[in-house]
């Protein structure tokens, strides 16, 4: 399921193929083999299995579609909706039909199968124009990948590509043009069936033993499973994480679950950054405030009154009450300096209480 520019909803199906849902007239459209280029598979024309919706940065949906008659692999509703679906056929280099998830961005798609590795088709941001199209294919033998049945990837915020296969977790390695496997802590995997990512470049890894959050260095900080959190299952099938909220929506073998992780969507003015709590009361040494509303890659640098330097918070977006050297600070009035990425910058206070 995705959104896309528009506010349409596209549903996927395995064998009825893709049905949009508009909010504005709460209208619903089913397109299958009879009012689209979605086709069946060979033993039944009627059946449209679509494993997955991916929408791109300029709103075109993409539907990949398995073990179809007609030898079509991908089909494209491009964005300007007057244009003609676009079809990409096993000649135009997708040769394997049993395709699962598909992620794009950035003029890239990236195509998940199953046994058969995982494609990267660089479409160059032209969607009717195949001529300057190019793909590179992925394999546990040439690439590395810890399995070729390969069920979910996505590029994150930093542009690193990562792949979720049936024997664990991978990273792409630039410098070395291969993948690296990335250790799940206990008890989590070995199949990894789906992966989010949120506001702050957090990875959410879904896989067959529990939930995992990785934050933006990459270092596994939370694990969830029915022994410690009211997540339903263990066995975790789908994630899908509400940008607005902060909300994980997670789906499991016996039901939906939700977790509130706070961290919604970034501020578009750096002054309606806010900590919280405000005031921050330290009592036992453990507290933690926050940054709401921080935007990834933004930093921020607390100064005394005095303007002496205080901390700086280079990743992340919580401040644990302490200097640069580990000390709890005291009590009394703190300034706050927020830089974003680009250079923008707003200040703010945060009263700390020590009791």
């Amino acid at each position: 399921m995705e959104r896309d520019p528009q506010g349409n909803i596209w549903f996927s199906s395995w064998g009825g193929g893709v049905t949009k849902f508009d909010p504005d007239d709460s209208s619903w459209v089913r397109y299958t083999e009879k009012n689209s280029p979605l086709r069946g598979i060979a033993a039944d024309p009627d059946y449209v299995v679509v494993n997955d919706v991916a929408v791109d940065e300029m709103g075109n949906r993409w539907f990949p579609v398995w073990d179809a008659l007609d030898l079509s692999r991908v089909v494209c509703s491009p964005a300007d909706e007057e244009t003609a679906w676009v079809v990409y056929h096993d000649q135009d280099g997708l040769e394997f039909p049993f395709l699962e998830k598909v992620f794009a961005r950035d003029g890239h798609l990236y195509i998940c199968y199953r046994g058969m590795g995982l494609t990267d088709y660089d479409y160059n941001w032209t969607v009717e124009n195949k001529v300057d199209d190019r793909l590179t294919h992925y394999t546990s033998k040439d690439h590395h990948l810890s399995n070729n049945a390969v069920w979910r990837c996505l590029v994150d915020k930093d542009g690193t590509l990562w792949a979720g296969t049936s024997s664990g977790l991978d990273k792409f390695d630039l410098d070395w043009g291969r993948f690296r496997s990335v250790p799940l802590p206990d008890p989590l995997g070995p199949q990894v069936n789906d992966i989010a990512v949120d506001e702050r470049n957090n990875k959410w890894i879904a896989t067959a033993n529990g939930l995992g959050m990785m934050n933006s260095k990459d270092e596994f900080v939370a694990v969830f499973t029915t022994f410690n959190s009211k997540i339903c299952d263990n066995y975790v099938r789908g994630l899908k994480i509400d940008g607005r909220t902060g909300d994980v929506w997670v789906g499991t073998e016996s039901g939906l679950s939700r977790f509130e992780s706070g961290i919604g969507a970034p501020a578009e003015d750096l002054s309606d950054v806010v900590p919280f709590p405000n005031p921050f009361i330290i009592e036992k040494g453990s507290e933690i405030l926050t940054f709401d509303r921080l935007p990834y890659q933004a930093r921020v640098r607390i100064f005394t009154v005095a303007g002496e330097l205080v901390k700086k918070i280079t990743s992340g977006s919580q401040w644990n009450g302490r200097t640069e050297g580990g000390e709890l600070v005291a009590s009394g009035i703190y300034l706050f300096h927020v830089q974003g990425a680009s250079g923008e910058s707003a200040v703010g206070k945060i009263a700390v209480i020590r009791k």
